[in-house]
């Protein structure tokens, strides 16, 4: 018997590992060094017997794991989190378990089978096992802690299992995968080379949900089904038609593969056999039996007419073997003439008429999804989803409390918010009647004052979020800049290190300096990212130790933080078109911390010189420059862009300079006053967004107002003598985010006195004036002599910043042709000056302007205007200069258009609003299918649509009532059971006489499946304001008594319960669209409008992508003119801008075709 101790010991110990087959077994040890294991029915224990993978082998990335078990497994135990592969970083490998199939058809339940995921994407990264990738089996035991595999009968698995593989290093297909079957693919066809009759894994056609398998007929070696296919009616579930190919091996799933040049339908024309349009959908690879890929063809087939699936010479394995020629006979059939039943649900027929019916309940990019995600518009995207496409109003203010909530700061005074929890005060017009809660940064309120002598100041972890329902009027300043650091200020401390100065409003802190208290610090701290994640800024300078001199043992600066692009433009000299980064404004261009002494080793690198801190990282990750921002552009080549990040941003921190030590070795001797500390670097710039119904207005003709988001400036370090900046100076923090949206317009006062065009201002000028809208990054820290930067004197001229080599091209660019007091400290230092042990100035945030309309909404001084006399110019259509009035320029302004003609002007995109009185969508392009092809010819297709003017485009409404359209049906007075029109026995079912309807709407007969989403109408004779709308959920049509017979929903109002007072007239009243408000069918908002558009293309016939398209009209009847292969519709919403205003929907939309 073991003692407790000994138990407890051993439970300590690492895992014992024990190598048996290229497998690694491990357990925690148990007494006497033996290991408890489960047994099995047998009394046998549940072990692993065998992973055909080995220690150290080179994978292929679809070559199947195996474990085989003692004993049969309990398949529900099998998952991710008893059994894992997983990369280094810990990514899991994604695959399918499942127990293989013995050759002689039984199933092995005592093995379990991964299957890695085959890859659909070029570069093989989607793969389950990804190429050049080391990896990691681990079968969890029970004594490792956690759930484990168990056997059928219940036992665990005590001992677990690892091995440790690696996926080939290579982009070529063969040494990446395993050839499952030698050759090309072939076709898994029924009764053919192999393949059973009763073979489910076979080609085949589903129609209506039920399986149709092609089978070889031996006459003519032609794989065929036994019945003629209908339509694919999208109206009629029970037509529609898709067709599966199995392949015997994995196949290449590459969208260069799986394409229409490879593998379509066709039909016979009589001629030739022509492509038919197709959705593709590799839905199986690398299954034990190969490979299938469902082809789903859009729109209505030829009517009676040969079918067939080719797949063409080229279409490829997994590793590159393709087929030699085309194979065109394996799948072959042909479809039913209109008019025909559906010959596998005979109640079914095939009318010569469909519709296309959107109801809303899948949105986005969600699979089945109508709406088009990528259409290019102007405003917001109206709410698709969850039944109802409604008017979008993405705005969340109130108003404040009792929506009247004005917040009047008070005059010549520093107000400061804090974004954690803070009070505001504030009532109508301002007065101090009641208080309001600012949670998280978020304040709610009506209108904004901030006079012209005071100061917000938003400090905290948060960004803020100013809500707006009337106007926002800045005549003071907003201020979420990032805190400076005043650099080192003491001697002879190194045990107490030198904090960063505080980011604001969400901006990262900067990096602490000479943080460790009882050795030297290697290197300066690293800044913080946005929201202070941790090392997300300007990296810290690196310390430099000698015992030569104080010049010698200078150490490096700190990196600025990173947050917007630098800023480019055409400087005045002799660059010719080439851009260069901004230098007359200090922080719209990140930079690099300054390196050390020449003389001094760099206490990281053992460098000749200690080295500069690089600037931080961007917190854009993708590899695209042009989503770099928060929301929706609208470039000016009409593409629509979605921003990569999804809030409100800020700025991150700078880092820390580097300690100077005086030593011959690293680490040495450390004393409390033997090193020179590096400054804590420079705080990032916060985040602001402001979102105003209202006008929002910056500055006036006697007042500047100001937006600020600087990154804070950072520091110089310690001294020796005087101001000589031996330890290292820090890295600025980055600029912030400046959100700012009105559903009205922007006004911005005041141009910065002696500005140039495009950040060319007066090179004869010490200082430029900084922009009304400002979110430049910060100044790095002095170095040498407390040059070069920010030092105890605040910020330094720009003609006196250090710039780093490589961020000035050109011997006459400012301000390295200007210079400065004097020439700057090591200037003819090339490799690190000049300036030795600066930091470095952090890069620009971002500025972005939301306005319903630019051309016309955003206004701002320009030296154009100002020619002429005026004080503003309107922007994006002249393409005039913003520079004026923003440092860094918003996003989407580019240059400004210097001539009438100027080659090099790129036009400005636009921002799109979050919000306004317009919001839209559209559908996808919808094919039609062949709807036209007929037998011996063509036929005319014809579209329908009601509901809108033809004029305008517009949903009709008397007052708050959506217009009805006249009834197809009745009104007929409610008869009794037998008479139409009659309510059934069912209660729910409405029975109308078919009889009198217009020779237009037979349609309905033909197809009752359009009926669906109309109504019955149920009518008080003797009061027409007294109704009922009962929807329509399915109906049918009696051909020989000419009747309709439709079923309502039974969820809704029960029609015996219709009460009236004189007779009860029963009609049919079509509904092409629905409009619903809150939730009530047919309320329309008075000040709402909604609008409907058409639009229509043709294949083009390379692609099979629409092609020439007709053009928006608002007339359906325009696009039955010509023949065309697509359509699409849009809706945009026009609403009141109330925050209380009702939005309006509609619960569907159909547009019905006849052929």
């Amino acid at each position: 018997m073991c003692s407790r101790t000994r138990s407890r010991t051993r439970s300590r110990r690492p895992l014992f590992w024990a190598p048996l087959a290229g497998l690694t077994l491990w357990a925690v040890s148990g007494c006497g060094g033996g290991v408890a294991s489960g047994t099995g029915a047998s009394g046998a224990q549940f072990t692993i017997e065998s992973i055909n993978v080995l220690q150290g082998m080179e994978w292929k990335l679809n070559r199947s794991i195996d474990i085989t078990f003692s004993d049969d497994v309990d398949f529900a135990t099998v998952t991710m989190n008893t059994i894992n592969i997983v990369d280094p970083v810990g990514r899991a490998a994604t695959g399918v378990f499942s127990f293989p199939t013995l050759p002689n058809g039984m199933i092995d339940k005592r093995t379990v089978r991964f299957q890695p995921n085959c890859p659909r994407l070029p570069d093989f990264s989607d793969a389950g096992l990804v190429p050049s990738t080391s990896y990691r089996l681990v079968v969890l035991g029970s004594t490792s802690g956690g759930v484990t595999v168990l056997s059928a009968s219940g036992e665990s698995l005590d001992v677990g299992g690892m091995v440790n593989f690696s996926t080939p290093n290579s982009s070529d297909a063969l040494t990446l995968f395993l050839d499952t079957v030698p050759g090309p693919p072939s076709i898994r066809l029924r009764g053919s080379s192999g393949v059973a009759t009763d073979d489910l894994d076979a080609c085949y056609v589903d129609v209506g949900g039920q399986r149709i398998y092609f089978e070889l007929d031996l006459s003519d070696q032609t794989g065929r089904i036994p019945i003629d296919l209908p339509l694919n009616h999208y109206s009629i579930p029970e037509n529609q038609v898709s067709v599966v190919v199995h392949f015997n091996q994995p196949v290449d799933a590459t969208p260069t593969n799986i394409d229409p040049s490879y593998v379509s339908i066709q039909y016979f024309t009589g001629l030739v056999w022509t492509d038919i349009q197709s959705d593709m959908d590799l839905f199986e690879n690398c299954t034990d039996t190969g490979a299938a890929l469902r082809m789903i063809p859009r729109g209505i087939l030829p009517q009676d007419s040969p079918l067939r699936v080719v797949v063409r010479q080229g279409f490829a394995d997994l590793t590159g073997d393709s087929i030699s020629s085309d194979l065109t006979k394996f799948a072959m059939s042909d479809t039913v003439q209109a008019g025909d039943p559906n010959p596998l649900f005979p109640g079914i027929g095939n009318p010569e008429v469909d519709e296309i019916l959107e109801t809303f309940t899948i949105g986005g990019v969600q699979l089945g999804s109508l709406e088009d995600t990528v259409a290019a518009f102007e405003v917001p995207r109206a709410d698709w989803g969850n039944g109802e496409l409604k008017a979008s109003f993405d705005f969340g203010g109130t108003g404040g409390p009792g929506s009247d909530f004005d917040w009047h700061l008070p005059p010549g005074v520093d107000v400061i918010l804090n974004t954690v929890s803070d009070t505001i005060t504030g009532g109508p017009g301002g007065a101090p009647t009641g208080t309001q809660a600012v949670i998280n940064g978020v304040i709610d309120i009506r209108n904004m004052l901030v006079p012209a002598s005071t100061r917000l100041i938003i400090q905290g972890p948060n960004t803020c979020t100013i809500l707006a329902t009337g106007t926002v009027t800045v005549l003071g300043e907003i201020s979420v800049r990032g805190a400076d650091n005043p650099g080192v200020g003491t001697l002879n401390t190194t045990n107490q290190p030198e904090p960063g100065a505080k980011g604001n409003a969400g901006g990262g802190d900067g990096g602490t300096g000479s943080f460790l208290t009882s050795q030297s610090t290697p290197q300066g701290g690293t800044g913080q990212g946005a929201f202070n994640v941790p090392n997300g800024g300007g990296i810290g300078g690196e310390s430099s130790y000698s015992k030569k001199s104080k010049d010698a043992r200078r150490a490096a600066g700190g990196g600025g933080g990173v947050f917007g692009p630098d800023i480019l433009y055409d400087y005045n000299g002799n660059n010719g078109n080439v851009l260069v980064p901004v230098q007359t404004i200090v922080g719209l261009d990140v930079e690099r911390g300054a390196g050390g002494g020449a003389d001094g080793l760099g206490a990281v690198s053992q460098s000749i010189r200690a080295q500069g801190g690089p600037y931080g990282p961007s917190p854009f990750l993708d590899l695209s420059d042009d989503n770099n921002f928060y929301g929706t552009i609208l470039l000016s080549t009409g593409a629509l862009v979605a921003g990569e990040l999804i809030q409100t941003w800020a700025g991150a921190g700078g880092g820390a300079g580097g300690d100077a030590i005086q030593s011959d070795t690293f680490p040495g001797n450390w004393t409390i006053g033997g090193d020179e500390k590096g400054a804590g670097g420079g705080g990032g710039g916060g985040g602001l967004k402001i979102l105003s119904i209202g006008e929002i207005i910056v500055g006036s003709t006697t007042a500047a107002g100001t937006l600020a988001a600087e990154g804070g400036n950072g520091g110089g370090g310690e001294n020796v003598i005087f101001f000589d900046r031996v330890g290292g100076g820090s890295g600025a923090g980055a600029g912030g985010h400046l959100v700012v949206s009105s559903a009205d317009k922007i006004t911005i006062y005041g141009s910065a006195p002696d500005a140039g065009i495009w950040y060319n201002d007066d090179n004869n000028k010490l200082k430029h004036s900084a922009r009304a809208i400002t979110a430049v990054g910060g100044q790095g820290g002095a170095g040498n002599t407390s040059w070069g930067g920010a030092n105890e004197d605040g910020p330094a001229p720009w003609r006196c910043d250090r710039i780093p080599w490589e961020n000035l091209p050109f011997v006459d660019q400012p301000p390295q042709g200007l210079g400065c007091f004097k020439s700057l400290p090591d200037i003819l230092d090339l490799v690190e000056g000049p300036v030795l042990g600066a930091g470095g100035d952090g890069s620009p945030g971002l500025i972005q302007f939301h306005v319903p309309d630019p051309e016309l909404n955003l206004t701002f001084p320009t030296l154009e205007a100002a020619a002429l006399g005026q004080g503003f110019g309107e922007t994006y259509g002249d393409g005039l200069d913003i520079s004026l009035v923003c440092a860094p320029t918003p996003v989407g302004f580019h240059r400004p258009q210097l001539s009438v003609g100027d080659p090099d002007w790129i036009a400005p995109d636009y921002m799109v609003p979050f919000f306004g009185d317009l919001s839209r969508a559209q559908t996808k392009w919808i094919p039609l299918g062949l709807a036209r092809v007929k037998p011996g010819g063509f036929d005319q297709v014809r579209m329908r649509f009601e509901g809108t003017s033809t004029i305008d485009g517009r949903v009709g409404h008397n007052g708050s009532t959506a217009q009805q359209l006249p009834p197809i049906i009745g009104p007929d007075p409610l008869g009794s059971l037998g008479s139409p029109p009659y309510i059934d026995s069912d209660g729910y079912t409405l029975v109308l006489d078919a009889s009198a309807m217009a020779a237009v709407d037979d349609m309905y007969k033909e197809n009752t499946q359009l009926l669906r989403g109309f109504s019955v109408k149920f009518e008080d004779a003797s009061d027409p304001l007294t109704y009922q709308f009962y929807v329509i959920t399915g109906a049918s049509y009696d051909s020989g008594l000419d009747r309709l017979v439709c079923s309502v929903d039974p969820s809704g109002p029960v029609p015996s319960n219709f009460v009236a007072s004189g007779a009860i007239m029963v009609s049919l009243v079509p509904h092409w669209l629905r409009v619903i408000t809150n939730g009530v069918h047919d309320s329309f908002p008075t000040d709402s409008e909604i609008q409907m558009r058409f639009d229509a293309a043709k294949v083009d016939p390379n692609t099979g992508l629409p092609g020439m398209t007709l053009g928006w009209t608002f007339d359906v009847n325009d696009l039955n003119a010509d023949q065309w292969d697509f359509i699409r519709m849009e809706v945009e919403f026009e609403i009141e801008l109330d925050v209380t205003a009702p939005r309006p929907g509609l619960d569907h939309l159909r547009m019905s075709y006849e052929f």
